[in-house]
């Protein structure tokens, strides 16, 4: 796993390296090389993301081909904050639909939960901007189980599946995604 990771890791500056770019800047290679290097570490602390999943969503950001492998960070995170956002926009157009007090019930708590993910990544963002990337993990650590805590209020609930699953499993992706390449760049 250890070798794996630093064969990882020296890709990344191998990519760079060979492109003559300062080693701070990223482009779409580096993206490429820095998601697989973030799911390798990911993977060695057996959180899993799909290293697809992180270039297609980091390549489709406008301002990841420039940024920094701490900005790709950054930049992990903000999606992940959009991403609930996205999934309360969603309860609230399902709420607004709904006349079943159980279902609404549990819209109501995926809500209130997808806002407490969305604190979560606004904090881990914040801790990558200040450099405090131990505290990144600790804080999104906590919200992968939310989105399932989602899940779970709709099966109590027995009124059938989550109709934000797909933000559930998102959440997780962009939490992890945002823990690997964070742990690429932590020195504490």
């Amino acid at each position: 796993m250890k070798t794996s990771l630093l064969l990882s890791v020296a890709t990344v500056a191998a990519v760079v390296a060979s492109a003559g770019m300062h080693p701070a800047r990223a482009d779409l290679a580096t993206i490429e090389s820095t998601c697989r290097a973030g799911a390798d570490a990911a993977r060695a602390a057996d959180r899993h993301f799909s290293p697809i999943f992180c270039r297609r969503r980091l390549a489709a950001h406008p301002g990841a081909a420039d940024a920094d492998v701490p900005g790709l960070a950054r930049i992990a995170a903000v999606l992940g904050a959009g991403n609930a956002d996205a999934a309360r926009h969603d309860a609230g157009r399902l709420l607004k639909r709904s006349r079943d007090a159980r279902y609404r019930g549990a819209l109501e708590q995926c809500d209130r939960l997808f806002a407490s993910v969305r604190g979560a990544f606004a904090a881990a963002e914040a801790a990558v901007v200040d450099r405090r990337y131990a505290a990144v993990r600790d804080t999104l650590e906590r919200a992968t189980d939310t989105g399932f805590d989602c899940s779970s209020a709709f099966s109590s609930a027995n009124v059938g599946p989550s109709p934000l699953w797909n933000y559930t499993i998102d959440n997780v992706q962009y939490a992890f995604m945002c823990i690997g390449i964070t742990s690429l760049i932590n020195t504490k």
